[in-house]
C-alpha cells in the first residue's frame, strides 16, 4: 500500500466516522455505510471517490473483524 493510498483510506475514514457521528449510525453497521455513500452522490461527489471511500471503510472494517484482540481485551474476557 503506497503512503498516497494509506492517505486517502484515512481520510474516507474520517469521514464516515464523522458522518456516522453527525447523523447517529452505528459505523459497524452495514446500513451506514450505505447512507454515507447516498449522501456522497448527494454532495456530487465523483463516483471514482465514492468507489475509494468505500473501499476505505470495507477494509478498516474488515481488518478490525480479523484482527486479534489486544491485551486489554483479552483481560476482559477472563
Amino acid at each position: 500500500i503506497t503512503h498516497q493510498d494509506k492517505y486517502t483510506c484515512q481520510k474516507w475514514l474520517r469521514f464516515y466516522l464523522d458522518f456516522c457521528s453527525k447523523y447517529q449510525h452505528d459505523a459497524t453497521s452495514s446500513g451506514s455505510l450505505d447512507a454515507f455513500l447516498i449522501k456522497l452522490t448527494e454532495k456530487k461527489q465523483p463516483h471514482q471517490q465514492k468507489n475509494l471511500a468505500q473501499k476505505a471503510v470495507r477494509f478498516t472494517k474488515d481488518y478490525w473483524r480479523k484482527a486479534p484482540p489486544n491485551k486489554a481485551q483479552k483481560a476482559k474476557q477472563t
